[in-house]
């Protein structure tokens, strides 16, 4: 009798493990935080109108930005991009995400992730693209934010007393066709920039 009771509790326990593991990785992931796009970005969500410059034709600009989740989450996905437009001239533009591999500096090892379709605008706003950019992101992790427009010159909204350098790539191609990595030749646009641009992390 005292073996085959033995038997019994030696076969159970390694199942009531199993149950007791399994359940406590149900409530593990139940208290994972979701990101929340009101609060969560890669960019910056403050409107900044000081000065007004219009971007070169195909030319990118890109600005590096470890994203900011004060929600709380570690991961997510991005959704929509807003781009503020500092003119009442009708212009033109595409906002794009790249992942940066770890140097901080622009190069082949920096892959888009997402970019919007042509943002259009004629008036003084936060521009929103129509569809989300999709993606996954980390929130630990740096990620250059780049806007390209076409011959229409987007003027943006930007300050020159921010803590961001600017990089600029002047090309003839990279609004019509947005490269899939950051290789080539990148000149400095401004070394101490903020701008009014931001893509959604949901």
């Amino acid at each position: 009798m005292i073996a085959l009771i033995l038997a019994i509790i030696l076969f159970a326990t390694p199942v009531m493990g199993m149950n007791l593991h399994s359940a406590m990785m149900m409530v593990t992931k139940q208290q994972a935080v979701a990101c929340s796009s009101s609060t969560d970005e890669v960019g910056n969500r403050t409107k900044i109108t000081s000065i007004a410059a219009a971007l070169e034709q195909q030319d990118m600009y890109c600005v590096i930005y470890t994203p900011d989740c004060t929600s709380g989450c570690t991961t997510g996905t991005l959704g929509y991009a807003y781009l503020y437009h500092n003119s009442t001239g009708s212009d033109n533009a595409k906002v794009c995400v790249y992942s940066d591999d770890g140097d901080g500096i622009r190069n082949v090892g920096d892959l888009k992730i997402a970019c919007s379709g042509v943002m259009a605008s004629s008036s003084v706003e936060w521009k929103k693209s129509t569809e989300k950019l999709t993606g996954s992101i980390t929130c630990a992790s740096p990620y250059w934010l780049c806007v390209t427009t076409d011959n229409t010159q987007w003027t943006i909204g930007y300050q020159n007393t921010g803590d961001k350098s600017a990089k600029v790539q002047v090309s003839d191609s990279m609004y019509t066709s947005p490269p899939d990595n950051l290789t080539g030749t990148w000149d400095t646009y401004d070394n101490s920039m903020d701008w009014s641009v931001y893509v959604e992390i949901e």
